[in-house]
This record gives C-alpha cells, sequence and structure tokens, in this order.
C-alpha cells in the first residue's frame, strides 16, 4: 500500500477509439480563467477523449464559453445541467456520479492549464500498472504540477517541492492524515469509478473529492505517481480548492493556533465511512490500520498519538507533523 513511481515518458500516440478518456470539468464563474484550459484540452496529443461538465450556476459567461466550446465539436463534449450544489467537491462527485463508460477518467479544474502529454503520460502509467498487476482493480495515477500565477507566469516548478512533499514516500497511513494530490493532477481507471460507491454518507463525510479518490484507489487498488509537472496550477484569489503554502513552521503555528480544527474531526469521518462502504474489498493492512484509528477517537490523546506513531498515520514533514500530533 505504497505509492508507485511510474513512468515518466509519455506512451506513443493511440490511434483513436483505444482508449476513451472521459474529462470532467466542474465550472463555476470560471469565464476569466476558461479558454488557455479548454485551448489545452484540444492540444492533447491523445485526442480521443470526451469532455463532460457541469456548471455550478455561474452568473458569467461560462455557460455561453462552454456552449460555444460544444458546437465548435460536434459529439465530443456533453454538458449537463442540474441545481447548484455551490460545492466544487460536491460538483465533482455530481459528474463522478453521471460520468459515461470510458476506460479512464480525468478530473479537470476550470482555472488550470495541461500540457500537451498529460493524457498521453498518464494513460502510459496506468497501463504499466496494469502490466505489473493484472488483475483488473481500482488505479489511479497523479503527477507533479508548476504552480503559476493568475497570468500563468512560473512560481515553482514543482508543486510537491513546494509543499515539501514526497510521493513516493506515501502510504495509506500518511494519506489518511493529508492528500498530496490535486484532483486536476489525477487520471483513474474504471474499476476505481465501479468501486466508488455515491451515496450520501459519501457526499457527507468525504472532506474532498480528490482526497476520497485517493484513499479508496489506494486501500482498494493502486495508485503511482509520475514525477514530472503535467498541468500549470493557476494560484489566485478565486482558488476554492488546493493550497501551496502547506510548508514550514510558520504554517504550522498558524493551524496550531487556531481555535478549533474541523479536519481532525473530518479525518475521522471520512476514515469511517470509507471502511463502512468499501471494507470489504479493502486490503487486509488497509482495513486494519483504518479500524486502528477510527476507534482511537474517542480515546486519550496519547492513545490516538500511539495509533498514529505505530501504523504510520503520519504527515510527511516534521512541522505539519507536529501540529499533527500536538492537535489530534
Amino acid at each position: 500500500m505504497i505509492i508507485e513511481s511510474l513512468p515518466t515518458a509519455p506512451s506513443a500516440p493511440e490511434a483513436d477509439g483505444t482508449p476513451l478518456v472521459v474529462i470532467l470539468l466542474a465550472t463555476f464563474n470560471g469565464a476569466k480563467y476558461l479558454k488557455p484550459q479548454l485551448a489545452s484540452l484540444d492540444s492533447q496529443v491523445h485526442n480521443n477523449w470526451h469532455l463532460v461538465v457541469w456548471d455550478d450556476g455561474s452568473t458569467d459567461s461560462t455557460p455561453e464559453l462552454l456552449r460555444s466550446f460544444a458546437d465548435a465539436r460536434p459529439g465530443r463534449v456533453t454538458i449537463l445541467e442540474g441545481e447548484p450544489v455551490r460545492s466544487a467537491s460536491g460538483n465533482f462527485f455530481r459528474l463522478l456520479r453521471a460520468a459515461p463508460p470510458a476506460d479512464f477518467y480525468a478530473l479537470c479544474d476550470q482555472d488550470d492549464v495541461w500540457h500537451p502529454d498529460k493524457l498521453t503520460t498518464m494513460i502510459a502509467g496506468l497501463q504499466w500498472m496494469g502490466e505489473q498487476h493484472p488483475i483488473r482493480s481500482p488505479a489511479l495515477a497523479f503527477s507533479d504540477l508548476r504552480v503559476v500565477d493568475r497570468d500563468l507566469c512560473l512560481l515553482r516548478e514543482s508543486f510537491m517541492g513546494q509543499i515539501k512533499a514526497r510521493p513516493e514516500r506515501a502510504s495509506f497511513g500518511s494519506l489518511i492524515v493529508e492528500n498530496l494530490a490535486p484532483g486536476c493532477s489525477m487520471v483513474f481507471n474504471s474499476a476505481l469509478l465501479r468501486e466508488l460507491y455515491e451515496e450520501p454518507e459519501t457526499r457527507n463525510a468525504a472532506i474532498m473529492h480528490d482526497w476520497w479518490l485517493i484513499l479508496l484507489a489506494i486501500s482498494t487498488g493502486r495508485v503511482g505517481y509520475v514525477d514530472r509537472a503535467l498541468v500549470d496550477y493557476r494560484q489566485h484569489e478565486s482558488n476554492t480548492l488546493g493550497t501551496v503554502t502547506r510548508a514550514g513552521i510558520r504554517f504550522a503555528l498558524t493551524k496550531l493556533l487556531k481555535p478549533n480544527a474541523p479536519s481532525i474531526a473530518g479525518t475521522y469521518a471520512q476514515l469511517g465511512a470509507l471502511l463502512s462502504l468499501h471494507q470489504p474489498q479493502m486490503h487486509s493492512e488497509a482495513s486494519k490500520i483504518a479500524r486502528a484509528f477510527v476507534v482511537t477517537e474517542h480515546q486519550t490523546k496519547i492513545a490516538r498519538m500511539i495509533v498514529c506513531i505505530r501504523h504510520g498515520i503520519l504527515k510527511q514533514t516534521f512541522p505539519r507533523r507536529l501540529y499533527q500530533l500536538l492537535k489530534i
């Protein structure tokens, strides 16, 4: 139950028809940044993709931009409609529930820009995992990202370097308490989507859709990491997901001095729901670690600390680990 290192070179271009990738795009008032993202989908070397979009009640020109993009690509874009959920995570769960059959699925944020070989590289990684593990089981791959500002000017070459994460050292235990992978860096197979039970319990207990997906993948299947930046990860004043300021003593102290810690309570609820919905399919070691953790919720702080240390349920850097153990 560790994250596997995947090939960093893209696969050779595939003929149309194999494999199909469904791209799930959640939008909300994204007109300011949406055009470059849509253009980057058009620029993918692997061009056998279908875009499924659900807008969460935008009041700007986002719906018009989406319709124009769809009209220019007949049969390649599906725009879904429904009542707004007013939540990026809820919108992605809604997209996952409505996703049509495909070989692979990719989550897409409205304000990022994909590198042209993103899909070919991620598909190559997932196919490599399939060759190493012939049994068809849930698999998810994620990559590094370049951090850029609102104007796509480079801030950092590596998101993982910015947050001082070491994906190759991550495990199910560490992922219980922190997610390293933004959803926009993820591509996963149809087996993972089948495993995903999108029930009210999931929607209510999942802290974020991408965190839920990576926990589900590593506990029931496999997770791999491509050590290359394949997405320009835009940071701006309207970001609702993700942060690049997770490193250092100042970050840990700021978190520690907050009067409450909803993320700690949320971590217990999220893992409890994962066990409730998926325990029969979980790897035995993952089930053991998860059960050991959730039963400590109402025990003493010392008991919780001992279980976290014993089972490797620890954030990756020393400041974040210190904050976790003091706040848990």
